[in-house]
């Protein structure tokens, strides 16, 4: 609705209809949220409050977006939502000859016409991305950071700090700032970071009272190659319902191999220990998403939903 005032009052756009109703050879009913004429063409527009932080939404969003094809030859297909959204995940979109509409996007198309959701949620987000810096930002200078850091053994203690600063930057306040490699009572088990969790609301509480997460263990693997079983069963041993809590993540430069995700899954199901897999990609977009204002642990909680829904 936001999305319909700021089009209807960009001289532009034309014949804007919210929600039309089409049906395909199948006689399956269509609804796509926005249908346009803008620049001879026929925009068809899906919007999201959420954005597709995590790659799995990516392909299920593209997968959504391509079902209005059908509508038309001279149509230009538009996803739309209020986050940065990174230049990778947004390569898979363009890929597929889907536009991105991200924040920063939505703000250059529509600053003359931002006064009319003034009093919307959606104000500020734009306009604050319609008033972003130019110069370097912290969030970019991590990135740059990340990807000058080599995978192996030769840089893995570079790598576990650097993912210990972006999580503060990231998440202190509303957590605790970290503690690196911290060693239990036994001195058997040296966490690579853990973080307080004293949160009084949002997702980090609700980690809190539904994982017993008081503290956020995470395992920094600066590795050539996928993470596997052992290295979840790692971070397992890490996690105790009465010490550092049930929740714990495992930040590594490539995706997990199937006998990790095979591993995660059987001590969630046996032990309910919750172990997240991020990868580059996901620190990425947090980062972006912390520039724009946003919520960069939305990435962890679509994370867990993928997660729990694939089950």
């Amino acid at each position: 609705t936001y999305l319909s005032k700021l089009m209807e009052e960009n001289d532009a756009f034309s014949n804007i209809y919210l929600e039309p109703r089409y049906t395909d050879s199948e006689n399956r009913i269509f609804r796509p949220d926005i249908v346009c004429e803008f620049d001879n063409k026929t925009l068809v527009i899906e919007a999201k409050n959420i954005a597709s932080v995590t790659r799995r939404r990516v392909d299920e969003y593209i997968s959504q977006v391509k079902k209005y094809e059908f509508i038309g030859d001279n149509i230009q297909l538009i996803i739309a939502f209020p986050d940065e959204l990174q230049i990778a995940y947004e390569d898979y979109f363009k890929k597929e000859n889907i536009i991105v509409w991200d924040a920063s996007k939505l703000a250059s198309i529509f600053y003359h016409q931002l006064e009319v959701i003034r009093e919307t949620p959606l104000y500020p987000i734009l306009f604050n991305a319609s008033n972003r810096p130019i110069e370097a930002s912290q969030s970019k200078l991590y990135i740059e950071g990340l990807n000058s850091i080599k995978p192996g053994k030769t840089e893995w203690s570079s790598y576990q700090k650097l993912i210990a600063n972006i999580m503060e930057y990231l998440f202190t306040p509303p957590l605790g700032k970290p503690r690196y490699e911290l060693s239990d009572k036994t001195k058997t088990n040296r966490r690579d970071i853990t973080i307080p969790n004293y949160a009084e609301n949002g997702f980090w509480r609700l980690l809190r009272e539904t994982n017993f997460a008081d503290y956020i263990v995470i395992d920094a693997k600066n590795l050539t190659k996928s993470i596997e079983k052992r290295d979840v069963l790692q971070v397992s041993n890490y996690l105790k319902k009465y010490g550092t809590g049930l929740f714990g993540m495992i930040v590594s430069r490539n995706k997990p191999h199937q006998n990790a995700i095979h591993t995660q899954r059987e001590h969630w199901i046996a032990d309910n220990k919750l172990v997240i897999f991020l990868q580059d990609e996901d620190i990425i977009q947090m980062l972006i998403m912390k520039e724009g204002a946003g919520s960069p642990e939305e990435v962890i909680r679509q994370k867990i939903e993928d997660f729990r829904l694939g089950l």
